[in-house]
């Protein structure tokens, strides 16, 4: 039997020794990508564990290439730290202020709010000291250059065109038949084929070396990984699919970590120490990006689905929108829900060239999420960006009022000028 199902079951610790010492150890996006996300001690013990296997470390081309076009946002999106700190003001304004208008019992309303703006401004001074002592990465990126020190020629040869459209037919039938991996980017990707691309090219390299492959990364999707039927983010192991099919195409063997997995029994099989407090920052960051593709997953769907509403496929479309409101609505939180709801409204007021139905169409599903996010939120539903939204219906609601009332009038004044003709 477990020879059988030998993709299912964890090597042996001897087997896995056995595969540190001679394997491959091959990088995905996420992990690069991470490193902006880590503090400085953190990134040095991991750039310290890649220069340890630096004759053993690859990248595919679609890695490199996802890596370059994706690492100038992670480096902006470090600035949020600065919005994280004003929704203590937001926060305190919303639940503080407005409950306590006209004062409190015994606490100087005022007072604490003085000495909450003055901590906010001192933190706030503390981040721009601290900022002004790093390098900026988007004018000289120090991080970027020390992964092109490390990998060198270490990458993949990208796939011609001919062999990259043969790809994409087949990962439209895989995706059809749920195989691993990728088909969980289908509809929420610009690019729905860059995990099978990256997936072909690491089959191709091994089938090239002959080695075993360890591959690393902090994508948690279930299109990688066996996951815990009630806790998806309980990861059991790599998807038995995909141990096989590499086993089948290239004869190696093949198995798979998340970053944090992978830095915790470096020093098990390797000659290097690491802090433990590296191992907890590495999961931490890994989670918290995670939640942050998620979120900006549904908003990029979200945004899809608005923008088809502007083609002649309405039927479908407000389908799939309804659908997804029902089905996707309770699974997000309520800062995701007020973006999306941002978005939509940003969308609406972009769009061009829209016929009056078009436009019906958009402002009544607008109003109709508007009405459960209302519902859902009541505090969400205070945000400046829905106080927009709910202007910019009730404006449409006075215009359509005052449109009938004037319809009415004229219609009431044909039927005097009618009568007075009969007289």
């Amino acid at each position: 039997m477990h020879k059988l199902f030998l993709s299912y079951y964890k090597p042996k610790k001897d087997v896995l020794a056995k595969m540190w010492k001679e394997c491959i150890f091959v990088f995905d996006t996420s992990v690069l990508l991470n490193i902006y996300r880590y503090t400085p001690e953190t990134r040095e013990d991991f750039f310290r564990l890649l220069e340890k296997l630096k004759k053993r470390i690859w990248i595919p081309h679609q890695v490199a290439l996802e890596y370059l076009e994706q690492r100038e946002n992670v480096i902006s999106q470090q600035q949020i730290i600065y919005n994280d700190i004003n929704e203590i003001k937001t926060f305190f304004q919303k639940n503080i202020l407005n409950k306590y208008k006209r004062g409190h019992p015994f606490a100087n309303i005022e007072e604490i709010k003085q000495i909450l703006d003055d901590a906010i401004e001192k933190a706030k001074d503390a981040l721009r000291e601290a900022q002004s002592k790093s390098p900026d990465l988007l004018e000289e990126d120090v991080h970027l250059d020390r992964i092109i020190q490390l990998f060198g020629d270490n990458v993949g040869n990208p796939f011609p065109k001919s062999t990259l459209h043969k790809v994409y037919e087949e990962a439209q039938q895989r995706y059809k038949e749920k195989v691993p991996p990728g088909y969980e980017d289908e509809k929420s990707k610009e690019n729905p084929f860059g995990d099978i691309v990256l997936w072909y090219q690491l089959i191709e390299h091994a089938k090239s070396q002959k080695k075993p492959i360890i591959f690393v990364l902090d994508d948690t999707k279930g299109d990688w990984w066996r996951q815990h039927k009630d806790k998806k983010e309980e990861i059991l192991g790599p998807r038995p699919e995909l141990i096989e099919e590499i086993h089948n195409k290239a004869n190696i063997s093949f198995y798979m970590y998340l970053a944090d997995e992978f830095i915790k029994l470096a020093p098990q099989f390797l000659d290097i120490q690491i802090n433990p407090e590296t191992i907890r920052e590495v999961r931490e960051v890994r989670q918290r990006a995670v939640d942050d593709d998620e979120i900006r997953s549904q908003q990029e769907y979200f945004r899809s689905l608005i923008r088809s509403l502007t083609t002649n496929e309405h039927t479908s479309t407000l389908s799939n929108l309804n659908r997804h409101l029902l089905d996707q609505g309770l699974l997000l939180d309520q800062d995701s829900d007020t973006e999306i709801m941002h978005d939509a409204l940003r969308s609406l007021l972009l769009h061009k060239k829209l016929s009056p139905t078009q436009e019906i169409r958009i402002r009544k599903y607008l109003n109709i999420m508007l009405r459960i996010m209302k519902d859902r939120y009541q505090s969400a539903y205070d945000n400046d960006n829905l106080q927009t939204l709910s202007q910019l219906i009730d404006e449409d609601k006075r215009h359509e009022a005052n449109k009938q009332s004037h319809n009415a009038t004229n219609i009431s004044n044909d039927e005097l000028d009618a009568e007075n003709h009969e007289d």
